[in-house]
């Protein structure tokens, strides 16, 4: 599976910027879908005139030879015709590319729909209540502070006598 893109990603704790981001963000989300889209179109166009050529030489091809021109025949010579697979590859890569411009503007939308949510959760404080609830991770952290804490208050274990009781 592929990682997010960084773009789609929301800080929090930034909320205010990531809302002030946001309408670029769909901006360009937009733009990209238009520009796969406009490059696709261009390039199914480009396909059916290579394939209207191709038909049209084939054709008189046929004619020359004396050879009956059904449409199968035309159309699986066009199919196999080298113009035709790479104007068709081309074609094929950007109805791949428009797709994927078109998942990103969904995600845009998706991202803006989730910053409301976030706000919204934000108002109600749920940052600051989830901030101060013990997990089972901070439970420990904090005993390990309060432990540590009161093993340095503590005076150092008395490990020389001072006076010796066997001595007269």
């Amino acid at each position: 599976m592929k990682d997010l893109d960084p773009r789609l990603k929301i800080d929090k704790y930034r909320l205010d910027d990531e809302l002030l981001a946001n309408p670029q963000l769909v901006q360009d989300a937009n733009e990209e879908l238009a520009e796969a889209i406009a490059i696709r179109d261009t390039l199914k166009e480009e396909l059916d005139t290579i394939n209207a050529r191709l038909d049209a030489e084939i054709r008189e091809e046929l004619e020359k030879d004396k050879k009956k021109a059904t449409e199968n025949i035309v159309a699986m010579k066009v199919q196999l015709h080298p113009d035709h697979k790479k104007a068709f590859e081309n074609y094929n890569e950007s109805k791949l590319l428009t797709g994927k411009a078109a998942a990103f503007e969904k995600a845009v939308s998706a991202r803006a729909d989730n910053l409301r949510v976030l706000a919204d959760l934000y108002k109600s404080g749920y940052f600051a209540i989830n901030s101060t609830k013990d997990t089972p991770t901070t439970s420990e952290a904090t005993y390990r502070m309060k432990r540590e804490r009161l093993t340095a208050g503590r005076p150092e274990p008395y490990t020389k006598m001072s006076i010796n009781p066997f001595k007269e």
